[in-house]
């Protein structure tokens, strides 16, 4: 559905060049690569909106630990009860130096949802959906992750970063946003 508009668009395009244009009708391979170059950049097209309301950060630990976002993003505002808009939430690891994430240590991303404003009883709804892992004395490169949620979940939705080494990376912010 989110596509129509797109491919009844291109479809009266193909269809105005052959009514006002003969002989510049597009062939069947150049209509096949036209939609294949569409639906390859479908990603580009969608997911761009944001609102700054409908967004979380998180210090990561400052030792061996797991920390919960303490504000969720509320997705009531959304769609009250289900969420079924067309939507997807990004999750940004930032960057993070040897001295905050050693050789082979993890820092590992869930997606947690709560009934609470303050995220105090989340429940992880996925997984490790990104692992930075410390390589080469160097840390870890930024990561970014693009998720969705199941269709029916808790009010809030926050992250939990759970890192495996004990020292300090609290100067450093994950961050979600949810994005249309």
């Amino acid at each position: 559905m989110k596509y129509l508009s797109l491919i009844l668009g291109a479809l009266l395009l193909v269809i105005g060049c052959a009514v006002c244009l003969p002989g510049s009708v597009p062939s069947l391979t150049e209509t096949v690569a036209f939609f294949a170059a569409l639906s390859g950049c479908a990603w580009a097209i969608g997911f761009n909106v944001q609102d700054r309301s409908l967004r979380t950060t998180r210090a990561l630990p400052a030792a061996a630990a797991t920390v919960t976002s303490t504000v969720g993003i509320d997705i009531a505002t959304i769609a009250p009860g289900r969420l079924l808009a067309d939507y997807q939430f990004i999750l940004n690891a930032p960057a993070v130096t040897v001295g905050m994430l050693s050789n082979a240590a993890t820092i590992i991303y869930d997606v947690v949802t709560s009934a609470s404003a303050d995220m105090s009883t989340p429940t992880v709804v996925s997984a490790a959906v990104l692992t930075q892992t410390g390589a080469g004395g160097v840390g870890a490169a930024a990561a970014v992750q693009g998720f969705r949620l199941p269709t029916i979940c808790q009010r809030f939705v926050g992250i939990r970063a759970t890192k495996s080494v004990s020292v300090d990376a609290s100067t450093v912010l994950a961050v979600l946003t949810m994005r249309f």
